[in-house]
């Protein structure tokens, strides 16, 4: 009597682009864009434009920085999606992209959404909390924050400019639930758990898989990373913003390595891993004959 030796139950297609941008298809069809930027040319080039992505029904905007919002109106003239923004920043980034009102779903922390394909449960975030906390007096202490003092930033309009400050204010993630009950977390803005009210957050959250701001490549980024596995109990890490690896600066496959060494030896079950840019990749639930 010949048995199935594998068994494979697909729930979940995804894939990254650059920067925060992922691309999110479910089972029925429907596909959610996370914080689209795809430029072809200019600041953020990144190879990739809106006509690369399959679909979108649902856009979530993370923060209104320009490397998260920067292809928003071309995305919403190619699909006409709904929408999601922060309640403070949504009228603004209406009247940037020309998006019809009727066409943005405002939400604030706390809020939750039934789309049937997936749950989408808001949750408390601040961009660039984690630098700002560093000790005054030294020179680097405003290191990696957005807006540097002294920094003289070129915006296209007044409206542009607020809508940037008004990213740097307000930043929210999210924990994603399927119909299985399988729970996917994207935490975007500050590079690891660094911060008590989001370490003590996302302990009790427990997201199979977790979508993270990746640490820059520094003496203590394979912990970082790892602390991400270890408070959240993820089974699986995948860095965003992840530019760097791309423009050569350092070894994607050494990164992870050394991630995933540290969490051996730090007794974490977890894993972390890169994602290919514009590739396809399955989350599926899966048990196999050894």
């Amino acid at each position: 009597m010949e048995f199935a030796k594998e068994l494979n139950v697909p729930y979940l297609k995804l894939r990254y682009f650059a920067f925060n941008c992922l691309e999110f298809k479910f089972p029925s069809g429907k596909t959610l864009v996370v914080d689209p930027c795809l430029e072809k040319e200019g600041k953020f080039s990144c190879g990739y434009d809106v006509n690369d992505l399959e679909g979108c029904d649902v856009c979530y905007v993370n923060h209104t920085h320009a490397d998260h919002v920067a292809s928003l109106g071309k995305l919403y003239d190619r699909f006409k999606p709904l929408v999601m923004a922060n309640a403070a920043v949504a009228y603004d980034l209406c009247r940037l992209y020309d998006i019809p009102y009727i066409q943005t779903l405002p939400y604030v922390s706390g809020d939750t959404f039934d789309f049937g394909d997936f749950k989408l449960d808001i949750l408390h975030a601040r961009h660039a909390l984690n630098n700002m906390r560093r000790p005054s007096g030294r020179e680097d202490a405003f290191e990696n924050v957005f807006f540097k003092p002294g920094m003289k930033m070129e915006f296209a309009s007044e409206l542009d400019e607020k809508l940037s400050n008004l990213g740097t204010l307000y930043n929210n993630n999210f924990i994603m639930t399927l119909p299985s009950g399988k729970r996917i977390g994207f935490f975007a803005g500050n590079p690891g758990l660094t911060a008590p009210e989001d370490r003590n957050m996302w302990k009790d959250l427990h997201p199979e898989i977790i979508f993270a701001h990746r640490a820059k490549y520094t003496v203590n980024y394979a912990d970082m990373m790892a602390d991400v596995l270890e408070i959240t109990g993820a089974e699986i890490l995948m860095p965003l913003h992840i530019e760097d690896a791309y423009s050569g600066q350092y070894d994607p496959a050494e990164y992870i390595a050394n991630i995933n060494r540290r969490c051996e030896e730090r007794g974490i079950l977890g894993r972390a891993m890169f994602l290919e840019r514009a590739k396809w990749y399955e989350l599926s639930s899966a048990i196999h004959l050894l």
